[in-house]
């Protein structure tokens, strides 16, 4: 892995990963799916061998590595990330993070798809680890996530100045994906 993968990976890390296994966020239902799925909007946008594949080809394209039943519901899994990212309003699955909602992950019934996250993120979790792993002996797409990634220093912005509480980004010299 280069550089700037090694230092994108370790803020995806500290938060995306961290958030979901302390319980800041992989506690509630919404806020789990919601990083879930914008961290695989990011992954698929750095991995997806077409630069101007969509969002959407770009996810469902991401899916697979989460294991087979996510290629099953790819179409209703996109409609759930569009429902929580465009309207903040799930309306497309029931969520549940009950122990024994595991065994009915992915399930649907009458057109109503069951989504176990913490399943959910124990899947991401590892394509995460299985993608890393992948760079490692996939030359051509180690190339492509650095070609993808570049360095965008941030500015000393004003209000960083003022008396406002922010949230900053990561103290890193920054590393982004390439806008579209």
């Amino acid at each position: 892995m280069g550089p700037k993968t090694t230092e994108y990976f370790d803020a995806f890390q500290q938060h995306v990963n961290a958030p979901l296994e302390t319980g800041t966020v992989g506690d509630h239902c919404f806020a789990a799916a919601l990083l879930v799925f914008g961290a695989i909007d990011g992954l698929g946008r750095l991995i997806h061998p077409q630069r101007t594949a969509g969002a959407g080809i770009r996810f469902k394209d991401f899916l697979p590595r989460l294991g087979p039943k996510y290629i099953e519901h790819a179409d209703r899994i996109w409609d759930l990330r569009n429902s929580l990212a465009h309207n903040a309003i799930n309306v497309a699955a029931f969520l549940s993070k009950a122990e024994d909602a595991a065994l009915h992950h992915l399930e649907v019934d009458r057109g109503q798809i069951f989504v176990s996250t913490p399943q959910l993120v124990a899947d991401f979790k590892d394509a995460f680890e299985a993608l890393k792993d992948g760079i490692e002996r996939d030359c051509e797409l180690a190339d492509r996530i650095d070609r993808r990634l570049f360095y965008a220093h941030l500015s000393d912005a004003y209000w960083r100045r003022m008396d406002v509480k922010t949230t900053e980004p990561p103290p890193i010299s920054f590393v982004q994906a390439e806008s579209e």
